[in-house]
Parts: structure tokens; C-alpha cells; sequence
């Protein structure tokens, strides 16, 4: 043991020495400062949200794919997605409805082609 730590242990008594006192007090020390913290604020807050989705998206995203098409038939759907600022797998579903509908063809080549809009 070193000197220091047998210099400051010699005050002590016999009972102050043995470790299950030191481990008691440890415990009783820490337990007291638990008591004496704050309660702990929760994390986690429970949030009401509502989330709607209205049936007219499609409608209307259908709606917007035909007047852009016939504005202008040469456009393809990722261009057509990028002015609607919607996703292309939205658009291209949304023309999928559209030509099972028989409400929009594409006639001509794949690249040079262009779209039929039928009301």
C-alpha cells in the first residue's frame, strides 16, 4: 500500500478500513444525490397530427398532365413532372390511368413522338 493512502487510512478505525463500509457509504452518498436531483422532464411529447388525403390528388394531377399535354404533345413525362413538381413514378402512374382510360395515347417514335389527348 502506499504511504500516502496508509498515512491517511491510519486515523481510521478498523470498521472505516473494510470495504463493504466504503461500498455503504458510496451507496448511501449516491443515493442521496439521486433524491436531491430534479425529476427528469420526458422526452418524448405526444403530437396530434392530421394527416388527409383527399381522393382529387390523382384527379387533379390527371387533370394537369392532359392540359400540359395538349398544350404541348412533345413533352415527355419527366419534363411534364418537373413543371407539376411532382415525382416522376406520380406522373408516369397518373398517364398509366390516364391511357387505361383511353384518355391520353402516345403515337411516333419512342423519342420523337408525341401525345394524344382525347377528352
Amino acid at each position: 500500500m502506499p504511504v500516502v493512502a496508509s498515512m491517511m487510512m491510519s486515523h481510521l478505525g478498523t470498521r472505516e478500513r473494510s470495504p463493504v463500509y466504503v461500498l455503504l457509504a458510496i451507496r448511501d452518498s449516491l443515493s442521496e444525490g439521486i433524491a436531491q436531483q430534479p425529476p427528469a422532464l420526458s422526452l418524448i411529447t405526444p403530437v396530434e397530427t392530421l394527416v388527409e388525403t383527399p381522393v382529387e390528388t390523382l384527379l387533379k394531377t390527371s387533370q394537369a398532365i392532359l392540359t400540359l399535354l395538349s398544350a404541348n404533345p412533345t413533352l415527355s413525362l419527366r419534363e411534364v413532372a418537373l413543371q407539376l413538381g411532382k415525382s416522376l413514378s406520380a406522373v408516369e402512374r397518373a398517364a398509366a390511368k390516364l391511357k387505361a382510360e383511353g384518355s391520353l395515347t402516345f403515337t411516333g417514335a419512342k423519342k420523337a413522338g408525341r401525345w394524344v389527348v382525347r377528352r
